[in-house]
């Protein structure tokens, strides 16, 4: 009888080592200690100098690619200028259609605002909208960032994220 007591104690005890170890460790990761040092907070300081440096370095500098005004179409995209937007993201000279690219949509988001960007999705029928709304590429925020992406997207951004929870 003291046996199975003593059974009972200790798995009780390792369960709440577990569960508060657990804890304890998602508490540490960087992202949780700091959120802003999660892969999807940026400024839009930041995120315009991410938008250009891709801009130099996957269309300017690729000589695969046709001349096109690249910065001076991104420039004008940064600004919230319908047309240069509908460039950037429907143009194939204007993207490379990879991890790279995944991340752009995001960081345009960023620096136009919430209310220019929704705007801009809603400038389109129906149909058109998911390119716009394929914001932040899931392989950047890990399964543990889901929840805290969310939420910062939820409140950072709430016409677009209630836009993008429908597609």
């Amino acid at each position: 009888m003291l046996v199975r007591h003593h059974s009972r104690v200790f798995s009780w005890i390792f369960l709440k080592v577990l569960i508060l170890g657990s804890i304890s460790f998602a508490a540490s990761t960087p992202a949780a200690r700091n959120p802003k040092s999660a892969s999807y907070v940026s400024t839009p300081a930041d995120s315009r100098r991410q938008i250009l440096e891709y801009c130099r370095t996957s269309c300017e500098n690729n000589a695969s690619k046709p001349r096109y005004p690249y910065r001076a179409t991104f420039e004008k995209a940064l600004a919230g200028d319908f047309r240069a937007l509908d460039t950037v993201f429907t143009n194939e000279s204007y993207h490379t259609n990879d991890m790279e690219w995944d991340l752009i949509p995001w960081h345009i988001l960023h620096v136009i605002g919430d209310v220019r960007y929704a705007s801009f999705i809603l400038s389109h029928p129906a149909r058109e909208r998911v390119p716009f709304l394929a914001l932040q590429d899931p392989y950047a925020v890990s399964v543990t960032q889901q929840a805290a992406f969310e939420r910062y997207f939820r409140q950072k951004f709430p016409r677009t994220y209630s836009m993008w929870m429908r597609y």
